[in-house]
């Protein structure tokens, strides 16, 4: 029994960050299967890409 309760805590903590993490990404997808759909490129998700970052060293 002392084990059992904080297990089932640990558990349903870890059933609720997993819903919302797919929940999320699953949001995500849609919206970007949307915007294919429709034609137009979503904007970068997050920092910046690889292909508008300046170089390390100055010009």
């Amino acid at each position: 029994m002392l084990l059992a309760i904080p297990l089932a805590a640990l558990v349903s903590l870890w059933v609720f960050s997993a819903g919302t993490t797919l929940s999320a990404a699953l949001q995500r997808s849609e919206f970007t299967r949307m915007y294919k759909d429709v034609g137009l490129r979503p904007a970068p998700s997050s920092g910046r890409s690889s292909a508008s970052a300046p170089p390390p060293w100055p010009s």
